[in-house]
């Protein structure tokens, strides 16, 4: 039987999980339809709610200067900068010999990018009125694009390293990467770059495409490296591997 390079420190859900996960995947782009239809309708100013949480992240930034200092650290990590971490851990994937770990990471994060983009110019949504930007794609607000690589980006590194990593670094390298991905939202409305809709849109975005795609990751792994147990069950266990 093939096996993979790379080893397991941990084994991989089954496929019955990995179908539930497609589901809920499509539940999130669903919403994410829904949200984006509410966008449009109201294109050219905010519900009361979208302003009024907007604006308390933005007057809490601007109320507390640590608050606002850190949220434009955590920025740091987001934007065009995400090309470069894409780069290394598509390289650091390869070196190891995890083929089919570095493809998912790179179709995941760069089909991401380029899905968040295509929506944010089709929609056409203008940032909040609190900064300026002169290029266009920063002009755009929906769906925030470093909320969105924070789920497609760091914390799909996070399920990778849970996997791959030695047991005795995965839970403080995955909780880096986790505590930057998820915090990019709310980072980004300190910062009064977005709207609470946006980062709503770009989490159920984000979501959707890393459930579907691990989702499709799982089974085809399950497919290729592992066979059914003699019960019948379509659970079982991948096997650990070892290098060749």
């Amino acid at each position: 039987m093939t096996r993979p390079s790379a080893i397991l420190q941990r084994p991989l859900p089954g496929r019955t999980v990995a179908i539930r996960l497609i589901w809920v995947g499509a539940a999130a782009a669903v919403l994410f339809l829904a949200l984006t239809v509410l966008v449009m309708m109201n294109i050219n100013s905010p519900t009361a709610a979208d302003l009024r949480v907007t604006e308390s992240f933005f007057t809490a930034g601007i109320d507390h200067p640590w608050l606002f200092s850190l949220a434009e650290f955590l920025a740091w990590f987001g934007g065009a900068r995400n090309i470069a971490f894409i780069a290394v851990a598509v390289l650091v994937l390869a070196y190891m010999r995890a083929w089919p770990w570095a493809v998912f990471f790179l179709a995941l994060s760069a089909g991401s990018i380029a899905l968040g983009n295509l929506v944010k110019f089709s929609v056409g949504r203008e940032r909040p009125p609190w900064v300026t930007h002169e290029a266009l794609q920063q002009t755009l607000s929906f769906p925030s694009g470093h909320t969105l690589t924070g789920v497609t980006v760091w914390c799909a590194a996070a399920l990778i390293g849970w996997y791959l990593l030695p047991p005795i670094v995965a839970p403080w390298l995955c909780s880096t990467f986790l505590v930057i991905g998820l915090l990019q939202g709310p980072a980004r409305m300190i910062l009064g770059k977005h709207w609470s809709t946006d980062v709503l849109g770009a989490l159920l975005l984000g979501s959707a495409c890393l459930l579907i795609a691990w989702s499709i990751f799982l089974i085809w792994w399950h497919r290729k490296f592992t066979t059914t147990s003699a019960s019948g069950t379509h659970d079982a266990i991948p096997r650990i591997a070892h290098p060749h």
